[in-house]
């Protein structure tokens, strides 16, 4: 809701035109390749501890608890 009142706000002001606000969605989600409405694709984790993977931005390791997660 905060980043559409941003938009809203800049469009209203003349900041940037609408055209080329939606220029940018679309430039920004494809980033990874992928035009889907979301801007990255997911981020792969292997834990340092215990070796296995997950998929998201996770902080602790479901299997074990640790907080050594990597990204791959």
């Amino acid at each position: 809701m905060r980043l559409e009142a941003l938009c809203d706000l800049l469009v209203a002001r003349g900041a940037v035109g609408e055209p080329e606000l939606l220029a940018k969605v679309r430039e920004i989600d494809l980033r990874d390749g992928i035009e889907d409405g979301r801007n990255v694709a997911p981020q792969v984790q292997v834990c340092a501890k215990c070796g296995r993977t997950r998929v998201g931005e996770h902080r602790f390791c479901a299997h074990c608890g640790s907080d050594a997660l990597q990204a791959l």
